[in-house]
């Protein structure tokens, strides 16, 4: 959804991340109309927003995307009163037995709606407003509420009855950011890796988009990442310098953990 600034456009093969430079955000073009589209069809079912009581005050969440390092670290989740997912992250967890209390999506495009075929029950689904419309149709017996993805330009109106949340990246990033606005300060990251294992972007299959591979190195180290990875692990940096209150575990072998310790960032590994 989001990029980063000019700077890391075209990633080098080999660099030093601790010689990038932060620039501006600005809004990916590809799907603006698709979005403004989407959300007026969405505004108009009357979702409601988030709840009073969905809202806690200094809360631990897990925030679960469906980074690669998931394979390895689920398990930890079963600790966990509150998990959040994102992506397909949603259906790695059903079909381990655990269940979700809350699950989050914002892409537009259609074919996000089939990533997961099951939804249970007892998750409460808190959904972009830019989501394509037959996502909410196959919510409508389940727990819903509604939210608008804030762009810097190029958004339209978004109306004042939906919660607003500031963009970020992508759906794991954005999903920590609407549980920071609901109150969870205390969160833990799951598959948020910003980076490659072993070749593989996912914990399972996707669909999604396949940046081309490159190295970047951490304190001497290689890793493999990709110029997409980089403008993920950079925002991911900029959202946590902006929230103070906000304290982020990291779990897992990622890039993410590594590329903030070596930039004097906060986000403590697991």
């Amino acid at each position: 959804m989001m990029t980063a600034g000019a700077n890391t456009a075209a990633l080098p093969e080999c660099i030093d991340v601790e010689w990038l430079v932060m620039g501006p955000l600005y809004v990916d073009q590809e799907g603006i109309t698709a979005l403004q589209t989407n959300r007026e069809a969405n505004t108009a079912l009357n979702l409601p927003t988030i709840p009073r009581d969905w809202r806690v005050r200094d809360g631990k969440v897990a925030i679960v995307g469906y980074g690669p390092s998931l394979r390895d670290t689920w398990q930890h989740l079963r600790g966990f009163d509150v998990i959040w997912t994102c992506s397909k992250a949603y259906s790695f967890l059903l079909e381990r037995g655990i269940v979700p209390a809350y699950h989050t999506d914002v892409d537009f495009r259609a074919y996000k709606v089939a990533y997961n075929p099951v939804f249970d029950p007892r998750t409460r689904f808190v959904m972009g407003s830019g989501v394509h419309p037959s996502y909410f149709e196959r919510l409508k017996d389940r727990q819903v509420a509604m939210f608008h993805v804030i762009l810097p330009s190029g958004g339209g109106l978004y109306g004042t009855k939906h919660h607003h949340s500031p963009v970020q990246f992508d759906a794991g990033l954005q999903t920590a950011r609407v549980a920071y606005d609901m109150g969870y300060r205390d969160q833990h990251w799951f598959g948020i890796d910003a980076g490659f294992k072993a070749g593989e972007r996912f914990a399972g299959p996707h669909d999604g988009l396949k940046p081309d591979s490159a190295t970047v190195y951490i304190g001497g180290e290689p890793w493999e990442t990709s110029g997409l990875h980089i403008r993920e692990a950079m925002c991911a940096e900029k959202m946590l310098r902006g929230l103070p209150k906000l304290k982020a575990a990291i779990y897992g072998e990622g890039l993410l953990v590594h590329f903030l310790m070596a930039r004097g960032a906060k986000g403590a590994p697991v």
